[in-house]
């Protein structure tokens, strides 16, 4: 711990946060509120013996957040969610093992070839196409309340299964079609380019290749455990009020592994994996889901009284699918549901479900 606390800084306070938060070790904001509770609703008899005596702010929260899921992703008439999160695939996924292969893993959700149906089994099997987003299960539960919890969340819970077969059986199919002792940018991508790593690769060893399936699959559709998010975002406050932005801080770093493979300048393909993804992107969402379009035009509103207004200003002056995406064409908004120009939430909307915020 020592050692890697005088080589990488950064690294150790992240690593040394997720640990703690996994001891039960409470943020400072934490204390705090836990002691306010404890000296107000805590001392209430009813209210004392349903709260979480340990962490009460945590206990809380966690209750708050787990409502608000399924009141903006899940719920049984959100069915919406299942069409738009496959578009992750399409902005995350696909630009790392190109449309050839990006094009054969959508196959394989409906058809797979006997070979991609064998390795999928193993894959099944060894658990890399559970969903993480939504931590449910697929198979239903014995309790009343958790089947109940199942069922509402069954559209993104098969949603991202789909996401992480098609990546499976596209990464398979790139992997076992390379020569060799090739470079190729979706080893050095999943090896973070440890050169050493991407040399010992052996496509026979199927230990390794469901390695590479599993790191891809973490990369493009995320974990989203306490140990896979910012160390700002992991304190019960922070997480509760960043309930919904993960997905925009996770992509903000997977951008930037796209940007270090074109940097180093070693690729088997033409098209670069960031650029692909941001063309997907503007799309689908348009110029509003670009990058910090929406705290750009949050500070500019501030610093303007909300005199200037950009995103107003560019909503009147360009075409609705310039602005929000090929969706728009239908009348369909989902820029920011696929995009990342909203952070902070500040409105209603931040919190209602798919199905009404692109109605």
């Amino acid at each position: 711990r020592v050692k890697l606390r005088d080589q990488d800084p950064a690294l150790h306070d992240a690593v040394d946060t997720a640990v703690q938060s996994f001891q039960g070790k409470r943020t400072a904001t934490e204390v705090v509120l836990d002691d306010l509770l404890r000296r107000t609703i805590g001392k209430i008899p009813v209210v004392k013996d349903w709260m979480n005596p340990i962490r009460p702010t945590a206990g809380l929260l966690g209750g708050a957040r787990e409502v608000a899921f399924h009141l903006k992703i899940a719920g049984p008439f959100n069915w919406a969610f299942y069409p738009v999160q496959h578009a992750q695939f399409w902005t995350h996924a696909a630009p790392i093992v190109g449309p050839e292969y990006a094009a054969r893993g959508v196959a394989a959700l409906f058809s797979p070839t006997p070979e991609q149906a064998r390795f999928l089994r193993r894959v099944d099997h060894a658990k890399l196409l559970e969903p993480q987003f939504v931590h449910g299960e697929l198979h239903g539960s014995t309790n009343r309340v958790e089947r109940l919890k199942d069922l509402s969340g069954v559209f993104a819970n098969y949603g991202e299964r789909h996401n992480r077969l098609m990546t499976a059986a596209a990464v398979y199919d790139r992997l076992m079609d390379l020569e060799p002792g090739t470079p190729d940018r979706l080893l050095r991508f999943a090896y973070d380019g440890d050169a050493r790593k991407v040399r010992a690769f052996d496509k026979a060893d199927m230990q390794q290749v469901l390695d590479v399936v599993r790191r891809v699959n973490d990369k493009t559709h995320f974990r989203y455990d306490v140990t896979d998010r910012p160390a700002f975002m992991q304190g019960p406050v922070a997480r509760t009020l960043l309930q919904f932005k993960q997905y925009t801080t996770h992509t903000w770093d997977l951008w930037r592994r796209y940007i270090d493979l074109l940097a180093d300048g070693q690729t088997t393909d033409n098209a670069s994996p960031f650029l692909v993804s941001l063309a997907t992107t503007l799309a689908l969402g348009g110029v509003s889901s670009v990058l910090g379009a929406g705290a750009i035009d949050e500070v500019v509103r501030y610093a303007t009284d909300d005199r200037v207004r950009p995103l107003d200003w560019l909503f009147e002056r360009m075409p609705p699918e310039v602005y929000a995406g090929a969706p728009a064409l239908v009348g369909v908004d989902v820029s920011r549901r696929v995009g990342m120009g909203d952070f902070v939430p500040h409105r209603l909307r931040d919190l209602v479900p798919v199905t009404v915020g692109i109605a």
